[in-house]
Parts: C-alpha cells; sequence; structure tokens
C-alpha cells in the first residue's frame, strides 16, 4: 500500500523477448499473522489464512515460495533463506528497516525488520532481472502484542515479492519493482499480469497476456482511480443478495491480505443487514485510534457478499453492470466454535485515517480473489474483473 513498498534504478538484462506465460501458485492456510508488511492501512492478520504463494528463484537460492502480493513492490526474503549469487551487489543505501503495524489478529502488536539491501537475480519461468532490489532480513522483532504468541519468524514462508509500482517503494532511493522491471527490458508481450486464483488452494499467475481460456462470462475493464502512492484503485458497487447497499465505493486491490477490509460504517450497516452479532476493539498503539469490527455468523450458512462493476453511477447507456460474489467457500475459514465462523469482511479505520483519507475506501484481499480472475494492465492502467471457467482450480 501507499506506505510500505520497495524499489531501486536497476541495471537491466534484456532476456526472452515477447514471452508470456503461466506460473503455478498455491493457497496457504498457514497461521503466521504477518503473511505480508501489515501497516495502520491494512493490518494482516484479522484473519489467518487464503494467502498465496508462487516459486521464484532469488540468487542461488533455488527455488523460494514467496508470498504474491499487488499490495507492495517489495522482495523481502525471511532470515536464513537468501544466497547470493556471483552477480550480487549492495544497494546503494546497505541497511533496510521497515516497521509493521497491527500484527496480532487484534491488529495490536508492532514488528521490526532490520535487514540488508541488495541487488540480485530474480528469475521465474526462464525470465530474469539482474540486479534487481531485495531485501535479506537479518533481524526482526514483536512487541507490544497484548499477550498473543509472538510467531517465530519474520514473514510466512520464505518472504514475499510485491507486483506493484515505484510510488509503493520503501528503499532509499525507491527501486522498481521485479515485474516493472520485466516490462522495461521487454521480457513480457504486454505489461500485465493476471491472478487466476481457485478455491481449492490451486491457481496460477499469468504474466504477459490476458489469458481468456482461464474466464468465462463477461470480463469487466475499469480503469484506475488516480491517486498518489495507492495502487491499482477502482471505483464499483457493494452488494448484498444482489443488490446495491453501498454505492461509488473505491476498492484497493490487494491479494497480499488475506480478508476484506471495508470502512467502518458500511461494514456495520452489512452487519446489522445480516443480524450478525460484532465486536468493536480499538488500539492507540501510535497516537491514532484504530478501530476494528470483526463479526461472527454460522458457518454453514455463508453470505451473499459480492463487488459490483462498474460503478452503477458510471453506466453508459444500455451498459449493464456485472456483479463479483465472494466465494462461499472462503467464508468458513476461521471457525470460532459451536458451528460459528469469524467473517472475512471486517470494518476498519485503518484505510481512512491515513493522511489523504478517502472515505469510500475498501481493501479487498485474496478472499475476494478466490474464483475470479484479475487482470493487471499496467499500460492502460486498467483493472479487469472476469469469473475463472474452473473457479475450484483456476486452470
Amino acid at each position: 500500500m501507499a506506505r510500505n513498498l520497495l524499489i531501486s534504478s536497476l541495471a537491466l538484462c534484456s532476456l526472452v523477448h515477447g514471452a508470456s506465460f503461466n506460473i503455478p501458485a498455491r493457497h496457504e492456510s498457514g497461521r503466521h499473522p504477518v503473511g505480508k508488511r501489515s501497516t495502520a492501512t491494512d493490518p494482516a492478520g484479522l484473519d489467518s489464512a487464503l494467502y498465496w504463494y508462487s516459486s521464484f528463484s532469488v540468487g542461488d537460492s533455488g527455488p523460494l515460495s514467496l508470498l504474491v502480493d499487488t499490495g507492495s513492490s517489495d522482495i523481502l526474503i525471511d532470515p536464513g533463506y537468501y544466497k547470493p549469487s556471483t552477480n550480487v551487489k549492495p544497494y546503494i543505501t546497505k541497511k533496510y528497516a521497515i516497521e509493521y503495524e497491527g500484527v496480532t489478529k487484534a491488529g495490536e502488536g508492532f514488528e521490526l525488520i532490520n535487514g540488508t539491501a541488495l541487488l540480485d537475480n530474480v528469475t521465474v519461468g526462464g525470465l530474469t532481472v539482474k540486479h534487481q532490489a531485495l531485501a535479506n532480513i537479518t533481524a526482526y522483532k514483536f512487541f507490544d502484542l497484548d499477550g498473543a504468541q509472538a510467531p517465530h519468524r519474520a514473514l510466512a514462508r520464505d518472504g514475499i515479492i510485491g507486483f506493484g509500482s515505484q510510488n509503493g517503494s520503501t528503499f532509499t532511493p525507491q527501486a522498481e519493482s521485479w515485474f516493472y522491471n520485466l516490462c522495461a527490458q521487454k521480457s513480457v508481450d504486454e505489461c500485465r499480469f493476471g491472478l487466476a486464483f481457485g478455491t481449492n488452494r490451486t491457481g496460477q499467475v499469468v504474466l504477459g497476456k490476458f489469458d481468456s481460456a482461464l474466464t468465462e462470462g463477461t470480463v469487466v475493464p475499469v480503469k484506475q482511480v488516480p491517486s498518489d502512492g495507492i495502487q491499482y484503485l477502482t471505483t464499483g458497487d457493494v452488494t448484498l443478495d444482489n443488490k446495491i447497499v453501498s454505492k461509488n465505493q473505491t476498492f484497493v486491490m490487494d491479494v497480499g491480505t488475506n480478508n476484506i477490509q471495508g470502512p467502518i460504517g458500511p461494514s456495520q450497516h452489512i452487519f446489522d443487514l445480516l443480524g450478525y452479532a460484532t465486536q468493536l476493539s480499538t488500539s492507540n498503539q501510535t497516537g491514532t485510534v484504530n478501530k476494528v469490527v470483526n463479526a461472527s455468523f454460522p458457518c454453514a450458512k455463508p453470505p451473499v457478499l459480492g463487488f459490483s462493476f462498474p460503478a452503477e453511477s458510471q453506466l453508459k447507456k444500455g451498459e449493464k453492470a456485472t456483479i463479483f460474489n465472494v466465494s462461499p467457500t472462503v467464508w468458513d475459514t476461521e471457525p470460532v466454535g459451536h458451528g460459528n465462523c469469524t467473517s472475512v469482511l471486517v470494518g476498519t479505520n485503518f484505510l481512512t485515517n491515513e493522511s489523504a483519507p478517502i472515505p469510500t475506501m475498501w481493501l479487498l484481499g485474496a478472499a475476494f480473489f478466490a474464483g475470479h480472475y484479475i487482470d493487471f494492465d499496467i499500460a492502460s492502467s486498467t483493472v479487469s474483473y472476469a469469473n475463472l471457467k474452473n473457479p475450484a482450480t483456476g486452470m
């Protein structure tokens, strides 16, 4: 998101030109609360599943299982996994540090990460960016966890790879992301990627093309909303039981966060319409009062929550919007006992607490991506939505 990202101006290597291909991805339901960076903008760990990983080679480390993230531009590698290649170079600023906020399931606590900033090879599918900025984590510390148990590693699995732009970089000076560098060296046919994540823990990342063979029905392209620093921002409506309940909302497409986060008011309204019991928790660890509204519901009766594109207010004459409902299979990922589950929708004021708040801003995380094909066309600043032909597998 706007505050935490990573990047650099790099020496690029032109390799395979005009390539486009798909790489496998898989869903993991690990319990590590920091699946990605977690800030006052988007507290990962409000639920504990639905992260997606794919295999990348970094330096001479061999295949690493990295969390795929559209909400950042970073490559961060957990301690002990990174092995430098003979091409490794120090980054301009050799030290790297980042602080994550809201690292417990209740949205509290901090993690401080320190590491070494480097330039090294990053490869997938035979395509390599040389001298790609990355952070090799060397130390981390959790604090103010309010009694919660600290994880035994800095990040989930082997680390994280961001697909965002340079605007989100947390390197000094800012660096470019791995995918944007692939585009700059013209290693892909088109500067776009798609995420086809199924509901049964299989899926794929599509690089350099829109793979229409994976989709079924209407494909809805939506122009991104211009924003300083926030990436992949679109506008649409929120639906419940296929009826609009919140119009002209703004959505951050962030697969590296596992749940769906909405503003406090609209989220509470949805919970009230559904008759769900809710719980409000607050924290004031950084001088700003942060609020989180969680809800529980009968696991066997998931709601029909959806997001409609384009927004009704943006429809042209004769045009119809398409509703993309959250898959019923993702709602039971966090059972709390007695047949009840914690909702993958939470209400927060994290996004609207930012220095340039958008009161209507939602974060659509991995729970929304499941069963859908989401295409990110960098060249046209467009995000396209479609249903997967095989929503279970994404294949």
